[in-house]
């Protein structure tokens, strides 16, 4: 399969600015140390959803609810996904588990680790298909991300970023790795960035050109647990909230 080789923008202007041989900082590196972003230099973190917020979100993505895929994406936020409280996820079921969703959409850009993505994510952006409410796409995406969905599956690839390596100690990425221009179906966490400002699905734990099954396959859920020697204690982070 071919990987996605096109490159946001975002991302390029950060590499641009930084001193050679060095990783461009990210909003989230800059959070972690208490500090701005000199690759944007006017950064600030964006506001939390309100509750009221929170609960619109749920209700109108509610058609679209994965829950046999919850479980799953809450262990691979919990485990895989560092900083995670940079990220606010909408929805919980009845045992506390972040509710995961299908989404569909074409891809439409995106860039594969490593290269510019230190933190050994996979980004890319989807436009949703019709059937999905219009306010998915908040301001922010359409400012920065021309109208699109964020969306991550993390691990995919080599990570350089020292912050982002002790939450991918043990994992081997289960997750097709989509192609621009393809049309696909992917599952996991709707949340706001707010880092970035942007929504997004994040962590992504299936990508496949058919709905996905109702459960998660056995590879991924052991793959997010990790290997018998990785202690998954040492990484263990909570949901906002």
């Amino acid at each position: 399969m071919n990987t996605i080789q096109g490159s946001r923008s975002r991302m390029i202007q950060g590499s641009q600015s930084g001193a050679a041989g060095k990783a461009p900082v990210t909003a989230g590196d800059a959070q972690a140390a208490g500090g701005s972003n000199p690759a944007e230099p006017n950064w600030q973190p964006a506001p939390p959803m309100s509750q009221q917020q929170v609960d619109h979100y749920a209700k109108e993505l509610a058609p679209f609810r994965m829950p046999g895929w919850d479980q799953a994406a809450t262990d691979m936020y919990n485990l895989r996904v560092y900083h995670n409280t940079r990220l606010q996820t909408v929805g919980t079921d009845s045992q506390g588990n972040i509710d995961a969703y299908v989404l569909s959409g074409t891809v439409v850009d995106g860039k594969y680790p490593p290269g510019l993505t230190h933190d050994g994510d996979m980004h890319f952006d989807i436009a949703p298909d019709p059937q999905y409410p219009a306010d998915l796409i908040n301001s922010k995406n359409i400012q920065s991300e021309n109208g699109k969905l964020v969306c991550e599956i993390v691990h995919a690839g080599p990570t350089t970023q020292g912050d982002a390596k002790q939450s991918g100690q043990g994992y081997v990425n289960q997750v097709p790795l989509p192609k621009l221009g393809e049309h696909i179906y992917i599952v996991g966490p709707y949340v706001l960035d707010k880092d970035h400002g942007w929504m997004e699905c994040h962590p992504v734990l299936y990508v496949g050109s058919t709905p996905p099954p109702a459960n998660p396959p056995a590879s991924l859920l052991q793959s997010i647990q990790g290997t018998s020697s990785y202690n998954v204690k040492k990484v263990l982070l909570k949901p906002e909230g």
